[in-house]
């Protein structure tokens, strides 16, 4: 019985050391040896022995901050990828939002057309005395229409507009905390503003109308820091200008991802 139970726990042992860090295992073995070396041996050999456990403890921090960086690292990736498909939803949405605008703006001439076209009628029937009544009243019917598709899609322009600033709000927001998630410190110094700068996509700079192009301007109280408070206002205000007016469902609250 004693002999199973030692082989049971050789066996637990090996088990144990088989998920434990090469490096761990090195480490309990020059500490071992540093308890028998001071033990039995001279001073000499337990300052060599010491040595090279600080050698062995040095090089397993290391380790795990290599384990840590590549980490940071793979986050930081996916990071990247995914405000890159944010970024390209967002242009989409921008192209979508001035192809309905042109889009508008030809359904306007058309209507305008139609009107047009509708007072030159009134004016034949009024001089020849010909009774076109059915026909005017198609040609409103069909203005009509036509204004009614026009406030249809102005409507699905307004809330594709939205929805577009909104998403470029969203990663504007990512990006930012991107950056300032990198030190223990909340907002972005002047460096971490510099960074953010140029990971921002030239297309979201120029529809930002120069709001992010000085620190300083930004920096309201002075403090050397952008804060999410003050980034947020730099957020709105830009809207306010894509929108042309104040807009509250754009003024959505800034939580941290």
């Amino acid at each position: 019985d004693a002999r199973v139970t030692y082989r049971h726990r050789v066996s637990a042992l090996l088990k144990t050391l088989a998920h434990c860090d090469v490096t761990d295992i090195l480490l309990w073995v020059a500490f071992v040896y540093c308890v028998i070396t001071t033990l039995f041996v001279h001073s000499s050999s337990f300052l060599a022995t010491l040595f090279f456990g600080c050698a062995l403890f040095r090089i397993h921090i290391l380790g795990n901050l290599k384990e840590q960086l590549d980490k940071f690292q793979k986050e930081n990736d996916q990071f990247r990828r995914g405000n890159a498909q944010l970024k390209a939803s967002v242009d989409n949405m921008h192209q979508e939002n001035i192809n309905l605008q042109v889009a508008n703006g030809k359904l306007s001439t058309s209507i305008g057309q139609l009107e047009e076209v509708r007072v030159a009628l009134e004016t034949f029937a009024a001089s020849t005395g010909n009774d076109i009544q059915h026909l005017m009243a198609s040609l409103g019917n069909s203005i009509q229409e036509q204004r009614t598709i026009q406030k249809n899609s102005q409507e699905i322009q307004s809330r594709t507009k939205l929805l577009a600033l909104q998403q470029e709000k969203a990663m504007l927001m990512n990006l930012f905390f991107q950056i300032q998630n990198q030190n223990d410190e909340k907002g972005l110094s002047t460096e971490e503003f510099d960074t953010f700068l140029d990971m921002l996509p030239r297309e979201g700079r120029e529809r930002m109308h120069g709001k992010l192009d000085n620190f300083a301007s930004n920096d309201l109280d002075g403090d050397n820091i952008i804060s999410m408070k003050e980034f947020k206002r730099v957020i709105i205000e830009s809207a306010e200008i894509i929108c042309g007016a104040r807009d509250d469902r754009y003024n959505l609250e800034m939580t941290e991802p």
